[in-house]
């Protein structure tokens, strides 16, 4: 049997042989377990059997009764993607995020999980209200899923703070003048994006 992760389970979870059908009027009383009711699922254990007429009499002993376990498959259920934001410090890419916000519905009450995705931006360069495209999504709870490919939402990227020392100025006579030569021999960047 195949049902949806938190879906009531629809019926019996056993099925009498139909090499070997009850006569009329005669049904299978039976005790199931099984292993797991989160996703993928888990085995169906049968317990005690008996099987009865029409008024409840044990009639099990004209049927020569065996049992074996079965499969019960919990599908993943399936989650909406609402909304989507992310932003990042310019790194000369326009792929990945610093931070990814995606907001999804659909979670059953008092259950949670963290949705993450691949994001890529239009463009690698510096700018607000940028789209961006979140694909190849990911929930942490095995009993949701995200099965859209792609999402579209807006993002940002924003310059990059970088840093500079090691500038000196070339000794010189005094002239009079507050102009300077720099010697840029010795200068570092620091944070700059290689390339």
């Amino acid at each position: 049997q195949t049902i949806a992760y938190g879906e009531n389970i629809d019926g019996s979870l056993y099925k009498v042989s139909d090499t070997t059908p009850l006569l009329d009027g005669h049904k299978v009383i039976s005790s199931v377990s099984v292993d797991s009711l989160n996703a993928p699922g888990g085995d169906i254990n049968v317990g005690s059997v008996k099987i009865v007429d029409e008024s409840d009499n044990d009639v099990g002993k004209y049927y020569n009764v065996s049992t074996k376990p079965g499969k019960l498959t919990v599908e993943p259920l399936v989650l909406t993607v609402k909304s989507l934001s992310a932003s990042k410090v310019y790194d000369g890419s326009a792929e990945g995020a610093d931070s990814i916000n995606i907001e999804v519905e659909g979670f059953h009450e008092g259950e949670s999980g963290n949705v993450t995705a691949d994001v890529s931006f239009d463009s690698a360069d510096v700018g607000q209200n940028k789209t961006v495209t979140a694909s190849s999504f990911v929930v942490d709870n095995p009993n949701y899923v995200v099965n859209i490919s792609s999402f579209e939402g807006r993002g940002s990227i924003s310059a990059r703070e970088i840093s500079i020392d090691g500038i000196t100025a070339v000794d010189r006579a005094y002239n009079g003048s507050t102009a300077v030569e720099l010697n840029l021999s010795t200068m570092t960047i620091h944070n700059i994006v290689p390339g």
